[in-house]
């Protein structure tokens, strides 16, 4: 008899634990079928999801949360863990405005040990929560889930390094599908794939035992008077020969880590088993898993690089019609390449999703992807120019936080001509906090050397980047998660230093100055503002670095009032480095709208937009409220 609507029986985490082999297996095809169902409608990362459902199982069967921590590296594994932790109903608000958050945070759920967003952080984190719990005489377990393209970001070994220096039980279950977001890359991905079974380990029950039988004598012999420090190495280099001659050494056993593996992920009663005897060493631990990423959905299995973020049926329309800013740049980068045999492109994981697969498949030999290693890839990309070559470096905004010392230290201290291009700059959308690109103009602003651009049309943002190939400087191009916009007729041509006005009307009192993406919003209030009797003229803020301060000060000299919008943090945005103008220089009243000392949570691009006053409606009543308001 086949068990029906089991995860109705699951009313916290704990009651995974009564369940039988029958309902399990009965539950994970629930789980499968309710996630299926729920990112098909709302969005979210699919594929991921979908490999660990008989992974998170074993956890929650093994281990007590909350007292115990999963530290998930990367939300998109999460999923299933949600489910368990906040129930049926409430997953089906994923990613909603209000909802439940896509990544995991523990201001949502107490059974969310850490915030997750961006990879290689987990085991880090879960070493400090494990010392913590040791410092505070818990005895609490601590397990680190992490991808194997995790692997290639080198905070991951930051953190291997010191727990194996620290010798604490840490738990590391490495998932391993031989996927990140794209195909993993790089001699570590390999390395992983060629692994052993250690069956001292996994073969017996008495493991637990003789680890705390070895760690007693490392403790016991060098007291022993005289021949003590004789006996303790004389038993090292016994133990190390006879694993030279039995026992293959590997990446994680260099570490300090005991290694079990590899398991079949989707083997519940075996994962459960073996966690459970990992549970009772003493020591750090890696618990090697291979998974199907995408498992139980024939498509997803087959592409599971397409099916690993996918946008829902209830994706909102953009507001106007065209290819995004990621595609235009996408055929950018193929024709530059055909005419500049020096251009190379470089993602950090992020083919597809920052539009450089089209140049990859064209120009092979000069594309790198260099897995998730933001720092590397831009001194990587820093190196190259110095070499002679042209770098364009696409990497997420949010992502591109993780690489700030390298923009500053190893890119604009030499001047080097790398191009990065900032994608999903602005608010993003579904991903929530640890994805909006909203700090980038706050933090490279003040960095010497480094230009800035915000294009707003597709005519724009090829002038820009044709300029950036030609600069003998480091360019930061952003470019929004939206729709760019073909170019006007009339619009005036790129010049570096200047904006231009998208919308000049004779005799206007009122000037909105638009940055990048926000370029229709503000022309549709301007339209709306004039319409209801405040003439309003539109200035598309182009280039931040370097800026003509003479020719701004002479465009904006004659109005009453200028209203400033941008999807940056107000504080260190565009608004702010232009307000000392306005400081007894200029007649106008001055008004920068940007984002508040927060962090945006998930909802749709165009909710965010509403919410903090950047959508069309929301500027004009901006635009049309009393001019007698005080505006500062």
């Amino acid at each position: 008899m086949k068990e029906k609507d089991v995860l109705s029986l699951i009313k916290t985490p704990s009651d995974v634990k009564k369940l039988n082999r029958r309902q399990l297996k009965a539950l994970a095809e629930e789980l499968r079928a309710l996630i299926i169902g729920v990112t098909t409608r709302n969005g979210g990362h699919l594929a991921s999801g979908l490999g660990v459902v008989e992974l998170t199982l074993a956890l929650h069967r093994v281990f007590s949360l909350p007292s115990d921590s999963i530290v998930w590296d990367v939300g998109h594994q999460t999923y299933v863990h949600k489910i368990l932790t906040h129930g049926k109903e409430a997953f089906l608000s994923l990613r909603r405005k209000g909802g439940l958050s896509g990544f995991s945070r523990p201001d949502e759920s107490r059974y969310d040990a850490f915030v997750s967003g961006h990879a290689s952080n987990s085991i880090s984190a879960a070493l400090g929560l494990l010392e913590a719990d040791r410092l505070a005489g818990r005895k609490n377990k601590t397990v680190a889930v992490i991808g194997d393209g995790a692997l290639t970001g080198g905070m991951t070994f930051e953190g291997f390094n010191h727990a194996g220096f620290l010798k604490r039980d840490l738990i590391v279950v490495l998932n391993d599908n031989a996927m990140s977001i794209g195909k993993n890359v790089g001699a570590l991905s390999s390395h992983t794939r060629k692994s052993f079974i250690s069956s001292i380990i996994t073969g017996f029950g008495v493991c637990a035992p003789v680890f705390h039988i070895r760690y007693a004598a490392d403790r016991f012999l060098p007291r022993i008077p005289i021949i003590g420090r004789f006996l303790f190495h004389l038993r090292k280099r016994i133990l190390n020969a006879l694993k030279a001659l039995f026992l293959k050494e590997n990446l994680f056993s260099n570490f300090g880590f005991v290694y079990v593996g590899p398991i079949d992920g989707h083997n519940e009663a075996r994962l459960e088993k073996i966690l459970k005897r990992v549970k009772r060493l003493p020591v750090p631990t890696v618990v090697h898993v291979l998974t199907k990423k995408g498992k139980g959905l024939p498509e997803a299995e087959a592409d599971p690089a397409r099916y690993h973020g996918v946008a829902g049926s209830g994706a909102e329309t953009p507001s106007v019609s065209g290819k995004s800013y990621t595609t235009c740049f996408s055929e950018w980068m193929v024709q530059a390449a055909e005419r500049c045999g020096d251009l190379v492109g470089i993602s950090a994981a992020m083919t597809e999703g920052c539009g450089l697969a089209p140049f990859a498949a064209r120009f092979p030999e000069r594309f790198y992807d260099t897995g998730i290693t933001e720092e590397h890839a831009v001194t990587f990309a820093a190196g190259l120019a110095k070499g002679g070559r042209r770098p364009v470096v696409a990497i997420y905004s949010t992502f591109m936080q993780r690489a700030v010392d390298q923009v500053i230290h190893d890119t604009a201290i030499q001047d080097l001509p790398v191009i990065f291009v900032a994608d999903r700059a602005g608010l993003v959308g579904g991903d929530g906090e640890t994805h909006q690109g909203i700090f980038d103009v706050s933090i490279y602003r003040s960095v010497p050397c480094l230009e800035i651009f915000m294009p707003s049309t597709e005519g724009v943002l090829r002038s820009v980047l044709d300029y950036a190939l030609a600069s003998a400087h480091p360019v930061l191009i952003r470019l929004a998660k939206d729709v760019c916009p073909p170019s006007a007729p009339d619009e005036e041509p790129f010049v570096p230093g200047r904006g231009a006005f998208a919308v000049l009307r004779k005799n206007s009192e009122q000037l909105v100055i638009s940055c990048g993406a926000l370029l229709p919003h503000c022309l549709r209030a301007a339209e709306e503002a004039t319409r209801k009797g405040f003439a309003t003229d539109v200035y598309d803020f182009r280039s931040l670095k370097p800026f003509d301060a003479d020719f701004f000060l002479d465009a904006v000299k004659n109005y009453d009032r200028v209203f400033l919008f941008e999807e940056n943090m107000s504080f260190g945005g565009v608004g702010e480095a232009l307000a000392p103008l306005f400081d007894g220089r200029l007649k106008p009243r001055f008004e920068a709208h940007g984002l508040p000392q927060c962090f945006p949570q998930h909802a749709s691009r165009r909710e965010l937009l509403d919410e903090f006053g950047l959508s069309a409606e929301a500027m004009e009543a901006r635009l049309t409220a009393s001019v007698g308001e005080a505006v500062r």
